[in-house]
């Protein structure tokens, strides 16, 4: 009964001293969700589909817990909303406008926590904020973003194990993310990178920090050092598959279960961390429970409405200047048109269809079907427009955590090196590449820079996308019948000689 009078005094607490700030949090809150829905989607789509995100569900009861832990904090305070605190929406809003442009959606979403930041400074004020500040920098995990080093991490880890093997003695070969030994050969695939352990550990470590801490410094340590430890772990995960593989005499044995092992592993690895950071921890100072009253003030719902208008009208800004740069653009797309050359077992196929900007061609190769797409936007166009179409075509990123990532070398094409994603679990081989300002180019940053700048000054010349994706009459059995399907797509991408003059002439680039 003391416990339950308690935890209603607590509440009782809490009512009074968010009481000026709950009407215009609320509604701040709703008109974000309204406008940068298509952020919120997206994160969510990542959390359900990559076990790398699965953990990001929990983030926001994690935050609200470590709010209630804070309530002592708070009880001598009282919500002042602040309206000035809505100038400060600008620096995410050009944040969120120059990742809008760009096409990251991660930083949109890391905007969209800022812009969350702004609304609760100007509602709660900046005392009460800065009492809750360790809850609403934990928002920052909601944000599924890191995918970027996925590939740094595969070439870690494949590396990592070759210069395990050298030192145990197993003869290997690295090349890439592919680990051959005399027992067989093992692929680094994305969910062998290790990302998923790595955010996990970053998340477990920020919780952990402001836990078992009081000292910014212990905090930043441990996170270091939850950062570092999963890379390495990983890299011995690896390892130890690989070796395993070699002592039982079959590589596909040994990785059956790879991703299973993984989380075994890195269970152990976060109570490894746990042990070494328990001897430092300084939580065990207790908090005073004996609290002055609640501070008393005039400030009340109508000032923390203003306060979160005032916010959400900033926060609009950033919207309102990427619409108009997308009226100003240029809404015309050239002919999407490609004749293609099809090599001695390739015929025609029904199903192909053509219109401004888009061709879709059907073509039967060795009994294998392969879609062509041709996609092509006018000069000045939203630079995430084509970027989300051009990973959406050549499934880059997204051919699932077990795809094999290949590259090929080919002689007279260009550009002359195209990237295959083997997706074993949807039965496809995909492939695409992209033109931007006359020249071949990948989803890299100066590509980007080059979209939006053309979105933002005017002028620039049309973006073209070819995209080839192979899905095989029946699922394939074994690798053999795997490693035909990509050569019935490398030969017929091998065929399509001079790339650079027929996309010009379809873009109507000057000189094509």
């Amino acid at each position: 009964m003391a416990v339950q009078r308690t935890r209603a005094v607590d509440l009782a607490r809490i009512r009074y001293v968010l009481a000026p700030s709950v009407a215009g949090m609320a509604a701040g809150l709703l008109a974000l969700s309204l406008l940068f829905h298509a952020e919120i989607t997206a994160a969510v789509g990542v959390w359900d589909s990559s076990t790398a995100y699965s953990h990001c569900f929990f983030v926001l009861p994690i935050a609200a817990w470590l709010a209630w832990d804070r309530r002592d904090r708070v009880f001598a305070l009282r919500a002042r909303p602040a309206p000035w605190a809505a100038l400060l929406a600008l620096i995410p809003g050009a944040a969120w406008l120059l990742a809008e442009r760009l096409g990251i959606m991660e930083g949109r979403q890391l905007a969209l926590i800022g812009f969350v930041w702004v609304l609760f400074l100007a509602t709660l004020g900046p005392a009460l904020f800065r009492a809750l500040l360790a809850p609403f920098l934990y928002l920052i995990f909601l944000v599924p973003f890191g995918g970027f080093v996925t590939g740094p991490l595969q070439t870690f880890t494949a590396r990592f194990t070759g210069i395990g093997l050298d030192i145990i003695g197993i003869p290997n070969d690295v090349n890439a993310f592919l680990i051959r030994i005399p027992e067989g050969a093992f692929y680094v695939a994305q969910a062998c990178a290790g990302l998923r352990f790595l955010i996990a550990s970053l998340a477990f470590g920020a919780l952990y920090g402001l836990l078992m801490y009081h000292s910014n410094l212990k905090r930043a340590l441990f996170l270091l050092m939850s950062l570092v430890v999963p890379i390495v772990a990983n890299g011995l995960r690896a390892l130890g598959i690989v070796v395993l593989g070699h002592y039982i005499g079959s590589a596909q044995a040994a990785a059956t279960d790879h991703v299973l092992y993984g989380w075994i592993f890195f269970s152990i690895v976060i109570l490894i961390e746990i042990m070494i950071g328990l001897p430092f921890r300084d939580d065990l100072v207790p908090r005073p429970r004996t609290l002055p009253a609640p501070a008393s003030g005039r400030a009340g719902t109508i000032q923390g409405l203003v306060a979160g208008g005032a916010a959400v009208a900033a926060i609009l800004l950033a919207p309102i200047a990427s619409h108009l740069l997308d009226v100003r653009a240029n809404t015309t797309a050239p002919v999407a048109a490609l004749h293609l050359r099809l090599t001695p077992g390739c015929a025609t196929a029904a199903g192909s269809s053509a219109k401004p900007g888009l061709t879709v061609q059907q073509v039967v190769c060795d009994g294998q079907d392969i879609r062509v797409t041709v996609r092509s936007f006018p000069a000045g166009a939203s630079p995430a427009m084509v970027l989300h179409t051009f990973t959406a075509l050549s499934d880059t990123g997204n051919g699932g955590d077990e795809a094999q990532i290949i590259p090929l070398h080919l002689k007279n094409t260009t550009p002359q090196q195209w990237t295959l994603v083997v997706d074993n679990q949807a039965q496809r081989v995909i492939t695409g590449a992209l033109w931007v300002s006359n020249r071949p180019t990948g989803p890299g940053l100066r590509t980007r820079l080059a979209l939006a700048r053309a979105n933002l000054l005017g002028g620039g010349t049309p973006s073209v996308i070819v995209a080839f994706t192979l899905k095989p009459k029946r699922p394939w059995r074994n690798e053999e019948e795997t490693k035909r399907s990509e050569r019935a797509l490398e030969a017929l991408i091998a065929a399509q000689q001079h790339f650079d003059k027929r996309i010009a002439g379809l873009a109507g680039w000057a000189g094509g």
